[in-house]
Order: structure tokens, then sequence, then C-alpha cells
């Protein structure tokens, strides 16, 4: 699965990803970049047996 969602963010969407990052670098062990000072951008890509740590339902509404 790959996914690639780009859009300009408010201070409170840009909070709210930062924290949903955060969760999937717990989640995945991952180390995504959490210091959003640019227009959003994240790539989920789902090469192993593991699902991504983003619900399908959270995925969705991120991509409206």
């Amino acid at each position: 699965m790959e996914v690639e969602l780009q859009r300009t963010l408010s201070l409170e969407e840009e909070r709210d990803c930062k924290t949903l990052l955060s969760l999937c670098n717990l989640e995945e062990e991952h180390p995504y970049d959490t210091d959003l000072d640019y227009d959003f951008f994240y790539l989920i890509r789902n090469e192993g047996e593991k699902e991504t740590g983003i619900a399908e339902g959270i995925l969705a509404l991120l991509m409206g």
C-alpha cells in the first residue's frame, strides 16, 4: 500500500499530525520527522506483513 498526502495545515492540524506521527514512530519503530516546518508531506509504504500504525479510519479522515 502506498499513499501520498500533501496539504497546508492549520496550527491545530499540525499539532495533531505531530501527535499522529509520534504514535506511528512508537508503533513502527521508525523515525518519521515530526518537525513540520513545511506543508505536511507523509508517505505510507507497507512493504512487510505488518500494517501501518495508522488506522484505516484515521487515514480516510486525513485524506478527506
